[in-house]
């Protein structure tokens, strides 16, 4: 009990790191729960160099700490058109003082002659998409070599304009491109905060690496013709034995790309949820199910199976094989990517749905005693 006595300075030590822990930001809590965190404080706030963003409820708002300094544009692939724009949208940006990189494998030779290369060592604090839900998987993909290199605590917000085919990811208009910058570079406050939706990310954790995913991991069977054989445990106990030509482990911004090819179901991005969707099963049965975001998923090759299975990423990547008897394990990711909407909540995503998918869109139907009058009209 001697305060000299070395152990006590050890033990001050500590202490000092767990009030750091419970008061110091996002920073320190990063590997604390969503639930965990609103026992702590009444919102949740995550900080960065540049932005802020805090979260009330169900609610996220994000504005600027700072003005932004640096951008990193990524667009369509091959595409004037875009690159048209995101040449305007870039030297709109350097106007007000942010100096703009461009990803030198999506992006044209002209477009890489006039600004930087983005490279993993870069401090990012925008991030400007121009193309379709498949750029901003891309998107996603530098960013998880930025989080690697750099160990960040969070991930810069993301704006991005439809420019593509269907664009679930896209809220912003290219036409209107202007005031949007506009309205995103004066949120420096609370007041003239924008909407942001902090979107679910899963991490697929395998024997010689680790993929940060935005949409979904598929285990299929690749070009086998045999039936897939996949084991899944969800925190720790087995739930079920998938006999068919996969699985698809998908995010809420997932729920709405192959799963929903697949029969499953779709889910509003503020859920907290992971879906497991069989695809094609040999069975009457077996049907899609929604766990919590915060479980721990494990697929597994038994050795029973016929055939190895075979992993994609995000639809992006080659497929990387699984062999008979090894494991995955997939759980929620500590880094949210924050995407700029126009609307609160779940208000684009409805939309979406509605406009892009044809969802519950049919002719209404007529009632009794207007029917009624018609038929006597006509008599």
């Amino acid at each position: 009990r001697d305060p000299r006595h070395p152990r006590m300075a050890v033990a001050r030590q500590a202490c000092s790191r767990g009030f750091q822990q419970l008061f110091g930001g996002f920073k320190t809590t990063r590997n604390m729960s969503h639930r965990q965190i609103r026992h702590i404080t009444s919102g949740e706030r995550f900080r960065s160099s540049a932005h802020r963003a805090e979260r009330s409820g169900r609610e996220t708002n994000m504005w600027w700490t700072r003005p932004p300094t640096k951008a990193l544009v990524v667009k369509k692939f091959d595409d004037h058109v875009i690159t048209d724009v995101a040449d305007k949208i870039s030297k709109w940006m350097e106007g007000e003082g942010c100096k703009v990189f461009v990803d030198c494998e999506q992006n044209s030779v002209d477009l890489e002659s006039r600004f930087s290369v983005v490279d993993t060592d870069t401090t990012i604090d925008l991030v400007v998409c121009l193309g379709g839900d498949g750029t901003i998987l891309h998107a996603n993909e530098i960013l998880n070599d930025h989080v690697r290199s750099q160990r960040l605590d969070n991930l810069p917000p993301v704006i991005s304009f439809s420019m593509g085919s269907l664009g679930f990811l896209t809220p912003f208009s290219a036409f209107d491109w202007e005031n949007v910058m506009e309205s995103i570079f004066n949120a420096n406050s609370l007041e003239t905060a924008t909407p942001c939706s902090m979107r679910k990310r899963l991490v697929v954790k395998m024997k010689a690496e680790e993929r940060c995913i935005l949409n979904d991991v598929v285990i299929g069977r690749g070009v086998s013709p045999s039936l897939s054989k996949i084991l899944c445990h969800v925190d720790s106990q087995p739930v079920a034995l998938f006999q068919s030509d996969g699985l698809i482990v998908s995010t809420p911004s997932g729920s709405t790309a192959y799963s929903l090819s697949a029969g499953g179901t779709m889910i509003a991005p503020s859920v907290e949820a992971t879906l497991l969707t069989p695809i094609a099963p040999h069975s009457l049965a077996s049907r899609p199910v929604g766990i919590h975001s915060e479980s721990k998923i494990r697929v597994t090759i038994p050795p029973s199976a016929r055939t190895s299975a075979f992993l994609t990423f995000d639809g992006r990547d080659p497929m990387i094989e699984l062999p008979i008897g090894e494991s995955i394990d997939i759980e929620q990711c500590t880094l949210d990517l924050p995407l700029l909407t126009k609307h609160k909540l779940d208000h684009e995503w409805f939309q979406s749905l509605n406009t892009k998918l044809g969802w519950n869109i049919r002719v209404e139907q007529k009632p009794f005693f207007q029917a009624a009058t018609t038929w006597k009209s006509r008599v």
